[in-house]
């Protein structure tokens, strides 16, 4: 499976409350009480900072979003998220140790948590400020998520009638 390829290139980290088959085949799995992914990421991304980390590209803000990463300590952090202290300096030391840190929220994320967009806006901070963003390894922000369709449609590919471009995982067979 893709998880266990890419295993074999690094780490691979679930924050998931539910010990799901991607967390069973990964690295290391961190359950946090639903809805507090935000705080995980926030913890990391104040690490980080602290380290002295600076991203390669220009960014705006950094002092504020200190600030506002500063309440989660590691101690916080376990706390509200309601896992261990010596779990999250794991996944800490994960992070630090990474050459390129790639970030995929799932649907737990982005349809049914609170704070999920505060959680998605930290994983692109997460990933900017470790140099993933945009590069080899990394995670790519499609251009096409941040424009409208009316002002950039000739330059973004049309999804075909039929759905999709060409045969799907072999996992689906094809009609």
């Amino acid at each position: 499976g893709t998880v266990r390829a890419i295993a074999k290139r690094g780490q691979v980290w679930v924050v998931d409350p539910r010990r799901t088959e991607t967390a069973r085949l990964a690295t290391g799995h961190l359950a946090p009480r639903p809805s507090t992914d935000h705080a995980v990421l926030a913890y990391l991304v104040r690490e980080i900072l602290l380290d002295g980390m600076k991203p390669d590209v220009p960014v705006q803000g950094i002092d504020a979003l200190s600030g506002a990463v500063e309440p989660f300590t590691l101690e916080h952090t376990a706390a509200l998220a309601g896992v261990t202290e010596a779990e999250l300096t794991r996944l800490c030391a994960a992070v630090r140790a990474a050459k390129c840190v790639a970030i995929e929220t799932g649907t737990g994320v982005t349809m049914t948590a609170e704070r999920g967009n505060v959680t998605q806006w930290l994983a692109w901070v997460l990933m900017i400020l470790t140099g993933a963003m945009n590069r080899p390894g990394g995670t790519w922000f499609h251009p096409g998520f941040a424009y409208q369709l009316e002002v950039f449609g000739d330059l973004l590919p049309i999804t075909p009638i039929e759905g999709s471009f060409g045969p799907g995982p072999r996992s689906r067979p094809e009609a």
